[in-house]
């Protein structure tokens, strides 16, 4: 109030000293115009205007004239003689009092400072309280202004540069990545007045409240230090949740892989909080499916599953049926996803002569231009006898980038090997991989993906060969040698030596 006082104080001096001068510059230019009248009259024009003007008077009409009172005398005569009738009172409603009232006004001429009043306004308060009013919703919408303006001082309107596309694709990530943490903040904010309101109504199950409009106030009534309380327990709550995370993949790590799917079923039955984290990080085996449409075999994973229902990639049907409300691609990305399966099914039929593929892909906002879209892509191959399998995750998210796209893929090989002489092999290996590559229709996505799945499991063949092959071999050579321990670790001291002096070079 003090801000706005002090701004309806310096608006008022600066009118009164707009006014003032206003009303100097009328009496001038009065002043002035009757001046230039005077000096436009002459002498002669004045001394006629001073006689009286009796040429055009004659004779004739003097006598009409006396004519005229003469018969006005003899009919005051009559009148007098005849008997005198009562005359109607005429009634005044006050309607022409008004009438002039109103002319008067309207014409009546306003001075420049007043001109901007009511033109029918009259009282003194009236008008008083008017200029109040002005000059407080100007003095406001000055202090807005300038509030504004110093809010806006630092603030960042253009957050991507022009020129560079390289950094404006790193501005877009970390925009992506603030909104993502930004959802799970509010997402635990509700999450912490929902369990608030439900332990109230717990509470108050067992008290006696008369009245159903009060329970629902004292449900709805919560402190800032209790909510605050709140808001701590859930942050403490959450950091115990991540501890008890990262134990159970730190203990999923160290059980046998053959075995990842009971133990990962029965860390959930343990730790039932943590299973929806635990089952979108956790990669298991991929099992199969067969459409009944069609009679093609299709792989099953989190990316196609509602409930106990799979969606088909050949027929874009969930088996068995689904809500209405079940997750379906858009048209324009349910015809993109037909031409990734068909490509990945060549691809599939070229590199592992056998097994099943599967691609499905789900939108990321609202257009695939500009929010662009993400999908998963599957590869199973079993062995003759289905003692070994290999399978490939290809978790892929695409951002269109004006002529390009950034390509964030995360890979995930399972491998599971037995054989007849109690010789088992099985784990997993994770990479992640991103790329920007040009683009041109929607079609050059699944080809620029295709090329970059098809080096990624190259890479991944290979590393799997030197590390649990080689290891293997290593192993097994090292518990079958009739050499000495001593000559083993001289000679793997001696290799050693030699690629470290290679090394350097």
């Amino acid at each position: 109030m003090g801000k706005v006082a002090a701004k309806k104080q310096k608006i008022t001096a600066e009118k009164a000293q707009s006014t003032k001068k206003v009303e100097v510059e009328e009496q001038r230019t009065e002043s002035e115009a009757e001046l230039e009248d005077l000096e436009a009259l002459s002498d002669d024009d004045l001394a006629e205007d001073d006689e009286l003007n009796l040429d055009g008077v004659s004779s004739d009409e003097s006598s009409a004239a006396e004519a005229d009172s003469e018969e006005e005398e003899s009919t005051d005569d009559f009148e007098t003689e005849l008997p005198l009738m009562k005359k109607k009172k005429n009634k005044d409603d006050g309607s022409a009092q008004f009438a002039d009232a109103l002319s008067a006004i309207v014409g009546s001429r306003l001075k420049a400072y007043d001109r901007k009043d009511p033109i029918l306004a009259r009282s003194k308060l009236t008008i008083k309280k008017f200029e109040n009013d002005k000059l407080d919703a100007k003095a406001k919408r000055l202090i807005s202004a300038e509030k504004k303006i110093t809010l806006d001082i630092d603030r960042v309107k253009t957050l991507l540069p022009a020129a560079d596309n390289e950094k404006a694709g790193e501005i877009l990530a970390k925009e992506r990545r603030l909104k993502k943490v930004a959802q799970r903040g509010v997402v635990k904010l509700f999450n912490a007045v929902l369990s608030t309101q439900v332990k109230t109504h717990t509470e108050l199950g067992t008290q006696k409240i008369i009245g159903q409009t009060k329970k629902e106030e004292m449900m709805t009534e919560i402190s800032k230090e209790k909510f605050l309380d709140l808001v701590q327990a859930a942050a403490d709550k959450t950091k115990e949740s991540e501890e008890a995370f990262d134990a159970s993949l730190d203990l999923l790590r160290r059980l046998d892989p053959q075995n990842i799917q009971s133990n990962l079923n029965n860390i959930c039955r343990v730790a039932p909080g943590l299973a929806e984290d635990l089952l979108s990080s956790i990669d298991t085996p991929l099992s199969a499916l067969r459409d009944p449409t069609n009679g093609k075999a299709y792989l099953c994973c989190d990316y196609n599953r509602d409930g106990d229902s799979y969606r088909s990639p050949w027929s874009n049907e969930y088996h068995p049926a689904a809500d209405a409300d079940a997750p379906a691609p858009s048209r324009e990305l349910r015809e993109l996803e037909v031409f990734a399966n068909a490509s990945f099914d060549v691809y599939r039929d070229l590199y592992y002569e056998g097994g099943v593929s599967s691609v499905y892909l789900w939108d990321q906002g609202d257009g695939l231009e500009s929010d662009g879209f993400a999908g998963v892509v599957l590869l199973k191959k079993d062995s003759d006898d289905s003692s070994s399998s290999w399978n490939s995750i290809h978790v892929v998210e695409v951002t269109p980038e004006g002529a390009s796209a950034t390509y964030a893929i995360t890979s995930t090989i399972i491998l599971d090997l037995h054989s007849a002489k109690t010789i088992d092999l099985s784990g997993n290996l994770v990479r992640q991989t991103e790329k920007t590559l040009a683009t041109g229709d929607l079609s050059s996505h699944i080809s620029n993906i295709g090329t970059l799945i098809e080096e990624i499991e190259t890479k991944l063949r290979n590393m799997l060969q030197e590390v649990y092959f080689g290891k293997t071999r290593d192993i097994l050579g090292d518990l079958r040698t009739t050499t000495q321990a001593s000559a083993l670790a001289s000679e793997k001291q001696r290799v050693s030596e030699m690629v470290k002096g290679l090394s350097e070079l």
